[in-house]
């Protein structure tokens, strides 16, 4: 942000919350009026609009793109209380470094609580100092963190360089404005996949603002319509290349919806074929994954959608079929195969989800953290990012991991990626599995899979448990039987959990 730095915390897979005063540009919001931008892991996305509130020292800047390799951080809804123990994150000066190469973070206890603010006394003997404004300030409930201000303004007192005899750190409270914060950071959709990708359709009728390419525009006010035979029943087909090996686990189909018309062209059966091949080569070798018949004609406009996650079990497809091989009539008697769009979702459903744990130790910069088990990273291999570890105890013992808000449509299964920083990859894998799963936010759970004495899998690979599809919110891995590490000390440690 021409020269400065500010901290902020990711609320929203594209909304980072930071304070006002880091665009004082911008009083009232809007597109930033000097180039500003967010960095996750060496990864820089644009900022392209600000939301301010008035009432307090907090902005809600907007990324072009949404991110995935971090966790949203959660919100508190409870008021902080005077005595209570919080900690602040960010990078910037500390009492002995101008410029960190790594993010600090400090403990503080409550000193006063204001309408709209936060006042903290330091632990350690400094105040917050300058570059860590817009950081979070959290509460630790358990083993999990959630934010509980941003900070804003300090004597910095103890900071390097500073010699300010007054102390004390002020943040912007967050608690009491949580249902603002989720109300203007709607989390972006997972991505369809279909979309602009290059598709084909045995016939197309072009013309009058029908087209194939409508079929992958991200817009279901327009359509696609086949083009031949239309005096009999016959059969049609589209095909879109997803232009790479994906995990296909969900179709949605798009009927017409231009008044009367609504319904008009869909197939009454049709199938899913996907291949690994030149989807346009003659000797392209094609898997039928899905099968419908006898689907009735569509009511309204409103998206269909097809798990594939029963028969597909997780594969890869690189170009995706529909074909219709029963088809309907228009009003004119005339059989034509006709959608408004066609969307295709997959890839893993835990990045960046909600984790708990039965224990975890939290050091970031060691490359440990609970958050770690979902950020997309299945090993190290220099990221500084090598999963989540329990802690430590006795052999003969169970840890367990859960990851939520993953529900929606039916999923076969979870994929344990060990630690890939040590040569086989078996220190701190366990082997004895259970996987849960709940669809009441972890009040109930409901055994998938199970595993005895399994083997341990090879660094850099997986352990995949398999279970019949089921539709769930949340899933939950306890594991024992740990190897232990070179000191004797016994952790379940995952470099990536994975759900399909």
């Amino acid at each position: 942000m021409d020269g400065r730095a500010c901290n902020g915390v990711l609320v929203s897979n594209q909304w980072v919350l930071t304070a006002a005063s880091c665009f004082p540009e911008n009083p009232t919001g809007g597109a930033p009026t000097k180039a500003a931008s967010a960095v996750f892991y060496k990864e820089t996305v644009k900022i392209v609009n600000l939301v301010i509130r008035s009432d307090r020292d907090l902005a809600l800047a907007k990324l072009e793109v949404p991110v995935g390799q971090v966790p949203p951080m959660a919100l508190a809804t409870t008021t902080p209380v005077v005595g209570e123990g919080v900690r602040a994150d960010g990078y910037g000066r500390t009492a002995t470094e101008w410029v960190p190469d790594n993010g600090e973070n400090a403990s503080f206890t409550v000193s006063g609580v204001s309408p709209t603010t936060v006042s903290t006394a330091a632990v350690n003997g400094h105040d917050t100092c300058k570059g860590w404004a817009g950081g979070p300030l959290v509460r630790q409930v358990g083993v999990n963190l959630e934010l509980v201000g941003i900070h804003s303004t300090s004597w910095q007192h103890g900071c390097l360089g500073e010699t300010e005899t007054r102390s004390g750190s002020t943040a912007t409270r967050t608690d009491d404005i949580a249902d603002w914060i989720r109300q203007n950071t709607p989390r972006v959709p997972d991505p369809d996949l279909a979309i602009q990708k290059p598709v084909t359709a045995s016939s197309s009728y072009e013309a009058d603002g029908w087209s194939a390419k409508n079929l992958v525009d991200g817009s279901s006010s327009t359509a696609w319509s086949s083009d031949s035979s239309l005096d009999k029943n016959h059969t049609e087909s589209l095909t879109v290349d997803l232009a790479g090996a994906l995990n296909v686990r969900k179709l949605v189909l798009y009927p017409r919806g231009d008044g009367s018309n609504v319904g008009t062209g869909f197939p009454v059966d049709f199938t899913v074929d996907t291949t690994l091949d030149d989807p346009t080569s003659p000797d392209a070798r094609w898997t039928k994954i899905f099968t419908e018949a006898g689907f009735p004609k569509p009511t309204s406009a409103a998206p269909l959608e097809f798990s594939l996650a029963t028969s597909f079990g997780g594969a890869s497809a690189g170009a995706l079929r529909i074909t219709g091989t029963n088809l309907s009539t228009d009003p004119n008697g005339q059989y034509r195969m006709q959608l408004a769009e066609v969307a295709v979702y997959g890839a893993n459903t835990t990045t960046g989800k909600p984790v708990t744990t039965s224990s975890t130790q939290e050091v970031p910069s060691s490359g440990w953290s609970a958050n770690y088990a979902v950020d997309g990273v299945r090993s190290a291999n220099g990221t500084g990012r090598d999963g989540w570890t329990s802690g430590g105890g006795p052999a003969d013992r169970s840890e367990w991991i859960e990851v939520s808000d993953i529900g929606g449509f039916p999923m076969t299964s979870i994929d344990l990626y060990p630690r890939a920083d040590v040569p086989d990859g078996s220190v701190g894998f366990p082997s004895t599995f259970t996987v849960e799963g709940s669809t009441d936010g972890g009040k109930t759970w409901t055994q998938l899979a199970n595993g005895s004495g399994m083997p341990i899998a090879s660094a850099g690979g997986a352990r995949r448990l398999t279970f019949p599809a089921t539709n769930f919110s949340a899933v939950k891995v306890t594991g024992s039987g740990f190897k232990a590490d070179q000191f004797g000390n016994y952790y379940m440690q995952l470099g990536e959990v994975e759900v399909r």
